[in-house]
């Protein structure tokens, strides 16, 4: 069987829909209520709106199609509980947060753990997924509550071929949709078999920069440490810039990470700049370079930087490069 590389262009998730509405207000308190707080505005000014939200709703795990006409932006506040993969039924958005921004679309999503937050752009012809993850449900997979999944979701890669085609049956087959609705013990084997697959597929990975998941339990500096690295992971950091801007000796810096994010704030780092390079090179024109991408993102060692990304992502920067040059030379489709 050929696995798919893209979600369902057409899905049955109208048969639980929640809301339709004109009201902006209402629109904004409705998804609010049910993913997470947000600011919407019109990019043209404008006042009215037509939106509706459907939502397919299991123990911890939930899939919404939200759809909102006209072309807007929003401002999401720090995720509460939760942990988001979001997508584009159809169109594109493009998605800012700590790690820069990114297109998303059918093919490529993004992951959003607890305490991070993002904007978007969001034009008239976009058509949002959104798989909502519960905390707890995540964390009896993922395990410590710091850990959490690789931020950038190619469907096009064959690991995640499996959840792809199983989270295609449940948004698009009216006849499972049901079924997961009416009868819990299949909902929960369908989500255990979902989370399952995901996890498979995507890989782990430290919590996202941002996360709050575990970090009411760290001390200060290590928060600290981490604003430092994010804002300034381009430039050429050592260990006792670091320390000095968490304000702790060295050693208790590199003991804090180890204790409570189980890493050091050099892989912190690392992994950082990798996020950032591999955003990079997946949206870049046809005139961008692997080089380009690692000297941006803070690498000077070209064959360090390539060992480490194949060694995060599964597959070399030249590959992500060619797939995401193909990726925006085919035509949008405007459904």
């Amino acid at each position: 069987m050929t696995q798919p590389r893209q979600l369902a262009r057409e899905t049955a998730l109208h048969n639980c829909r929640i809301f339709a509405s004109r009201d902006m207000d209402e629109t904004r308190a409705g998804v609010s209520r049910l993913m997470n707080p947000y600011f919407v505005e019109y990019a043209e000014g404008r006042k009215d709106c037509e939106a509706h939200l459907d939502f397919l709703e299991m123990r911890g795990l939930a899939i919404a199609a939200i759809k909102q006409l006209g072309h807007i932006r929003i401002n999401v506040a720090p995720i509460e509980s939760f942990h988001f993969l979001i997508f584009c039924l159809k169109g594109r958005a493009l998605l800012s947060s700590s790690h820069g921004e990114a297109m998303i679309d059918s093919r490529t999503g993004l992951y959003f753990g607890p305490g991070q937050r993002f904007q978007g752009d969001l034009p008239d012809d976009c058509e949002q997924l959104v798989v909502r993850i519960d905390a707890a449900a995540f964390q009896s997979y993922a395990g410590p509550s710091n850990v959490g999944l690789r931020a950038f979701v190619d469907l096009s890669q064959p690991e995640l071929g499996p959840w792809l085609h199983l989270l295609n049956a449940m948004i698009s087959d009216p006849s499972a949709i049901d079924l997961l609705q009416r009868n819990d013990k299949i909902a929960r084997d369908y989500e255990q078999l979902f989370m399952s697959l995901l996890f498979s597929g995507q890989g782990y990975s430290r919590a996202p920069a941002g996360s709050e998941g575990n970090r009411g339990a760290a001390p200060a500096s290590i928060r600290r440490a981490e604003m430092f690295i994010e804002a300034n992971a381009r430039e050429a950091l050592r260990l006792e810039d670091i320390a000095a801007a968490a304000n702790v000796p060295a050693r208790t810096l590199l003991d804090g990470f180890r204790r409570f994010r189980q890493t050091s704030p050099g892989r912190f780092l690392r992994d950082i700049r990798l996020d950032r390079a591999r955003e990079s090179l997946l949206e870049r024109d046809g005139e961008a370079s692997v080089t380009g991408a690692a000297l941006e993102a803070g690498f000077t060692h070209l064959g360090r930087f390539a060992r480490a990304y194949a060694e995060r992502f599964g597959e070399k920067p030249s590959e992500t490069l060619a797939r995401g040059s193909t990726r925006r030379s085919r035509p949008l489709r405007r459904d």
